[in-house]
């Protein structure tokens, strides 16, 4: 489970809650060295095909991809 480290006002936004995007990934869909980048300690790293190969190498499991319906 995550928990919400910040949320972020911008100025002029109201406070009170009117909607919330939520977004996720499963499990081995969005990798270390992916060719999209990947987040480390808040840091946005550029891709790595070495560090992506080794990722799936240590994936214990299947990626989990969501039918649309779920």
């Amino acid at each position: 489970m995550h928990k919400v480290t910040s949320v972020h006002y911008h100025a002029g936004m109201s406070r009170d809650v009117q909607a919330i995007f939520v977004t996720t990934t499963s499990y081995g869909t969005w990798l270390p060295g992916d060719a999209r980048g990947y987040v480390e300690d808040g840091i946005l790293l550029p891709p790595s095909d070495s560090l992506l190969l080794h990722a799936k190498e240590l994936m214990q499991g299947e990626p989990v991809i969501f039918s649309p319906d779920e």
